[in-house]
C-alpha cells in the first residue's frame, strides 16, 4: 500500500456556510468529499501527465469514518484545527449522502474561529479539501472526451482532515458557517515537501490530544 497522504479539495458549487443558534452558537457545515465530481487538472509524482480526479461514491463508507481520526484544519495547518471526530465521536459531525461527505461542528469561540466564520460569511473562504491516503491498486484509469487521463478513486483507507482552504481542487466542494488535498499536494513532488522532525506529527497529535 502507498503510505502516502493525499490532500484533494471540493468543487465551489457547494459552498461552506455557517449556521446561527438563537442562543448565539454558530455551525460550520459544508460538503468536504463531493461523489462523481471532476477534480481540476491535477498532477502528482505517480502519473506520467495531467489528470483529472474524482472519487467513486463506494470510496467512503460509515466503516472508513469510523476507522479514521479526523481533523477540521484551516489550510490543512494540524496547529490550527477547529474540531476533531475521532473513531466516530467528538465534536466535529459527519454524514455520508448520495452527494457526498457533510460535516458540521460548532464554531469555536477561540480567535480562530471566530475568524473562520467571520471569512466564510464574507465569502473569503468557500472551499474544504480533505488529506487521505490509499493504495493505488484501488484506483480505475481512462481517458474522457478530450482524451485527458481520468482516475476514479474506488476506496480510501484512512481520512486525516477535512479543511477549509483557500484554493480547493475540487470546485464543488463547500463549508457553510454552517470541503480535498493530499499530504502531497496535487503538483507538488515528494521531494518538495517541508522537512520536518522525524516525530514532528506524533508530537503534534500528543499536543492536540491533551487539549482535548
Amino acid at each position: 500500500m502507498n503510505e502516502n497522504k493525499i490532500t484533494r479539495a471540493t468543487p465551489v458549487d457547494n459552498r461552506l456556510v455557517c449556521r446561527r443558534s438563537e442562543d448565539g452558537k454558530v455551525h460550520i457545515e459544508g460538503y468536504a468529499i463531493v461523489f462523481n465530481s471532476d477534480s481540476k487538472i491535477l498532477t502528482d509524482w505517480r502519473e506520467d501527465e495531467a489528470f483529472i480526479e474524482r472519487i467513486a461514491p463506494e470510496a467512503v463508507t460509515e466503516d472508513t469514518l469510523l476507522a479514521s481520526d479526523i481533523l477540521l484544519t484551516v489550510d490543512h495547518d494540524f496547529r490550527r484545527f477547529l474540531a476533531r471526530r475521532r473513531y466516530g465521536q467528538g465534536s466535529m459531525e459527519t454524514r455520508i449522502d448520495s452527494k457526498g461527505v457533510w460535516f458540521s461542528c460548532e464554531a469555536p469561540g477561540d480567535e480562530l474561529g471566530r475568524s473562520v466564520v467571520e471569512h466564510i460569511e464574507r465569502g473569503d473562504l468557500f472551499g474544504a479539501s480533505f488529506m487521505f491516503s490509499l493504495d493505488y491498486a484501488n484506483c480505475d484509469y481512462g481517458r474522457n472526451e478530450e482524451q485527458v487521463l481520468t482516475r476514479t478513486i474506488k476506496k480510501i483507507d484512512s481520512i486525516y482532515d477535512f479543511s477549509i482552504v483557500l484554493n480547493p481542487a475540487y470546485p464543488e466542494t463547500t463549508a457553510d458557517v454552517s470541503q480535498r488535498s493530499y499530504w502531497v499536494r496535487a503538483g507538488v513532488l515528494e521531494d518538495e515537501k517541508p522537512e520536518v522532525d522525524a516525530d514532528y506529527y506524533d508530537k503534534l497529535e500528543q499536543e492536540m490530544n491533551e487539549k482535548l
